[in-house]
């Protein structure tokens, strides 16, 4: 798959799968101390500009802490278990499970909504949107960036495991297991540090604004 297609895919299967096994821990962190502090909860965005083109050489290593539901019971796109590697090389392919349920057809125009925060010194920093794909991003058709949308054929990493790879999808269930991903090469900006960040992911429909799904996802970026 290519860097687009492979970043929205992991995003929609994150967004809507929770974490297996490490799924009860949680960390903790202290939230920012007050209103007027406001102004130090982003990140310089001249300087992230200034500096996107540049990359980073060595790609990071990525650990997935927590995953859990920030929606309701009555969400139309309810968690159930993904199951990651303890830690995943962003260089190397890897396997993932998973098990989730979608309670009505998803449509395009699917938007999501990142919100994506790392922590740094005692507090969570917003990071924002670069090059429209990394930190706090909005995406207002995701099915269209999928790459089996339209006329086109889907991969057979999705056929092979019955993922759908494009919209509309479900209802029904969505079960796979040792599902094999390969990063490919992936750019990663050099203002993407490492450290410990945690992904506020939103669905909604695209045209009446009904929520579909929100997911809280605690990372580490080593």
């Amino acid at each position: 798959m290519s860097q687009l297609h492979s970043v929205c895919t992991v995003v929609l299967l994150l967004a809507v799968a929770g974490q297996g096994k490490q799924s009860s821990f949680k960390r903790t962190y202290p939230e920012l101390p007050s209103p007027q502090d406001r102004r130090m909860n982003e990140l310089p965005r001249t300087s992230l500009r200034e500096k996107s083109t540049k990359r980073i050489e060595a790609l990071p290593l990525l650990s997935v802490s927590s995953v859990k539901n920030c929606g309701t019971d009555h969400d139309p796109i309810q968690l159930n278990t993904l199951t990651l590697p303890g830690v995943i090389d962003l260089k190397a392919s890897f396997n993932f499970s998973i098990d989730a349920e979608l309670r009505l057809q998803l449509k395009a125009p699917l938007k999501v909504a990142l919100k994506v925060q790392r922590y740094f010194l005692l507090w969570w920093v917003t990071v924002p949107c670069i090059e429209g794909v990394f930190g706090t991003c909005t995406f207002n058709d995701l099915c269209s960036l999928l790459p089996g949308q339209g006329n086109h054929t889907c991969p057979p990493v999705f056929t092979d495991h019955d993922l759908p790879c494009g919209c509309p999808a479900g209802p029904g269930n969505i079960k796979a297991d040792d599902v094999p991903v390969n990063p490919g090469s992936v750019n990663i900006p050099e203002e993407v540090a490492s450290g410990s960040y945690r992904l506020k992911t939103t669905i909604t429909d695209g045209t009446t604004e009904e929520l579909m799904g929100c997911f809280d996802i605690d990372l580490k970026l080593h």
